[in-house]
């Protein structure tokens, strides 16, 4: 256990090592292959709770510094990113929620177990459009141009100067992100 401990605290000397266990604090400015975001769940990730209307400014500031955190390791990852969140009652995030919205169950009149599909239906998202020197709008951060693009990730220059990443499958999927306009 103390191995353990004194590896978290200093780190790993052996670069060719596979893995790599980090905060989130400590990953803002690197990239990795693969990311995975573990224990999403309210009180952990986010840390605080949700601000209401009757939130002091602090706790409202204090939230929001948490939604960035988290979205600073969804960025970090370069090709493959895991979020691992809880589906038990009590156990629930905010953050994830956005990225996992529920799903409406349709109601049974029938009793009777049903058959299950023998294939699998998937949405196919055509991400081809988005390649580096597209134009695009995001809901949320208006016009940008797409600088990068690997594998789903893709880097947009907004015309504010800030530059953001994205996973397109999420963006188009949840429809925070559009084509523009000429």
């Amino acid at each position: 256990m103390n191995d353990l401990q004194a590896l978290v605290q200093e780190g790993s000397t052996n670069r060719a090592s596979n893995f790599i266990l980090s905060t989130i604090h400590s990953s803002k400015g690197l990239e990795y292959q693969r990311v995975i975001l573990m224990d999403v769940a309210d009180g952990i990730l986010p840390s605080v709770d949700a601000p209401t209307d009757s939130s002091p400014e602090e706790d409202v500031e204090a939230y929001e510094e948490e939604r960035r955190l988290f979205y600073v390791g969804m960025t970090r990852a370069k090709e493959e990113l895991s979020v691992f969140r809880f589906k038990k009652v009590g156990l629930t995030s905010a953050f994830s929620a956005k990225l996992f919205p529920k799903k409406s169950v349709p109601v049974r009149k029938e009793s009777k177990p049903q058959p299950k599909p023998a294939f699998k239906v998937e949405v196919i998202i055509d991400a081809a459009p988005y390649i580096p020197g597209v134009r695009v709008v995001h809901q949320q951060f208006g016009s940008g141009k797409i600088v990068n693009k690997l594998g789903d990730v893709a880097t947009i220059l907004f015309d504010d100067g800030e530059e953001k990443r994205f996973s397109l499958a999420t963006a188009l999927r949840q429809k925070q992100l559009k084509l523009e306009k000429n």
